[in-house]
């Protein structure tokens, strides 16, 4: 099957604002932290602490290394579920698999290599908030995916 690039930015535009909308307002809700800050937090993977005397700099940094790391993610959903969509009578399951899959390499992996500074434990409400933010992010992966190809 023939990858669309269009369609791939157009859903990876799509999920890198919703996510990053819901990376904001779960921030506020837990932490108190503003959009700027959330941002530079992204921006620290790769500028360590220093992105947070960065201003709105480092804030944009921070915007366009998350964009890039939505497009990246949605890339990859994109074109395995045009080889693997043959093997799912709904594409939603794979959808929320997959969004599980982010979380936990994300966490797991990415940002603990990263220089991201440290996080304290969190507690149960605020992970299981963000486990189901990606799983809400992978069933709009799987929505505009089959919208996308009129599945």
């Amino acid at each position: 099957m023939k990858v669309n690039i269009k369609n791939i930015i157009k859903l990876g535009l799509i999920i890198g604002i919703v996510d990053i909308l819901l990376a904001f307002t779960h921030a506020y809700i837990f932490n108190g932290a503003d959009p700027i800050k959330v941002l530079q937090f992204v921006a620290s993977g790769a500028l360590g602490r220093d992105a947070f005397a960065g201003g709105i700099t480092s804030a944009a940094y921070g915007l366009l290394f998350h964009m890039l790391i939505a497009m990246c993610w949605t890339s990859l959903f994109y074109i395995l579920y045009m080889n693997v969509r043959m093997f799912f009578k709904n594409r939603f399951p794979f959808g929320l698999s997959f969004g599980l899959f982010i979380w936990l390499v994300m966490n797991l992996i990415i940002v603990p290599l990263s220089s991201t500074p440290p996080q304290q434990a969190k507690a149960m409400l605020p992970l299981m908030m963000m486990i189901g933010i990606h799983l809400f992010l992978g069933y709009l992966m799987a929505y505009f995916s089959g919208r996308f190809n009129r599945d």
